[in-house]
């Protein structure tokens, strides 16, 4: 694969990002697996790389595809609830919690 085309944040067009069904997701991805120019994905990582689970979202993208996972979705919805929680926390509970967050996502790119 060259280095030529882009690497796009799709997620927040994706229907199951406005909890819309199934269906219209696969039809989300189908339609962009089908756009040129298109070599990566930015992708989120809460507890799945996908609302509909890791693998859903390897079976509907292209398998030359790079995958970029970002943690700033997970970290901005915890620290929602939690101002507490990141790497840089005074508060230890919450910097253990942040760096066991890194260790869940560190396992699910060692794993691809």
């Amino acid at each position: 694969m060259t280095n030529t085309g882009f690497i796009i944040g799709a997620y927040p067009c994706a229907p199951s990002f406005h909890q819309k069904g199934e269906q219209e997701e696969q039809t989300f991805w189908r339609e962009l697996s089908d756009t040129p120019h298109i070599r990566g994905l930015e992708q989120p990582c809460l507890e799945h790389l996908h609302p509909y689970g890791d693998e859903w979202l390897f079976r509907h993208t292209p398998g030359e595809w790079q995958i970029v996972v970002t943690a700033v979705m997970e970290t901005m919805r915890r620290r929602g609830t939690n101002g507490a929680f990141g790497l840089a926390s005074a508060d230890e509970d919450q910097r253990k919690a942040s760096v066991e967050f890194y260790r869940h996502l560190c396992q699910k790119i060692a794993c691809r």
